[in-house]
């Protein structure tokens, strides 16, 4: 929750941005997030039906419980229109770009996405990932700040 508290702050400076966009990428990565979780979820069960001695090595007691989808979809919406803000992990006295954290926790969650040991629901982030980004895709991608200006102004000068 503190991730997202700091989302939300950064996106109040945004101009444009208002408590509407911010419930409705919230709500919609979410509800995606879950939906991620449970495609996956199903995927890997129908694989395991096929070869029963797979089943007993891989674990399938994962659960989507809490909020992650819609961190992440507020932190992919935030990190595409203040890709460079600075963020900083606890207790690691290192600064680095938004983009760096979201992209490192996207490819961790990538990684870990079909580990047998993982009780973590690592769909379920990477479901509320792809809303966020689509969200600032299709609804903020005019506003005065963000990625999409930056890759206009990159064209324009070549």
């Amino acid at each position: 929750m503190l991730s997202l508290y700091n989302f939300c702050s950064l996106c109040a400076f945004i101009p444009g941005m208002n408590g509407l966009h911010l419930f409705a990428v919230a709500g919609g990565s979410a509800i995606t997030g879950g939906m991620g979780f449970l495609y996956h979820r199903r995927r890997k069960v129908a694989e395991a039906n096929r070869s029963d001695w797979q089943s007993k090595t891989r674990n399938y007691n994962s659960s989507a419980l809490g909020a992650s989808g819609a961190v992440m979809g507020v932190g992919a919406l935030t990190a595409c229109l203040m890709p460079n803000a600075p963020m900083q992990l606890m207790l690691i006295p290192i600064t680095f770009p938004l983009w760096v954290f979201v992209a490192g926790y996207g490819l961790i969650d990538s990684y870990f996405l079909d580990s047998p040991t993982s009780s973590i629901a690592h769909a379920g982030h990477l479901g509320g990932l792809v809303f966020g980004a689509a969200y600032y895709l299709a609804f903020m991608r005019r506003s005065p700040a963000g990625v999409w200006k930056s890759v206009e102004r990159m064209i324009r000068r070549r």
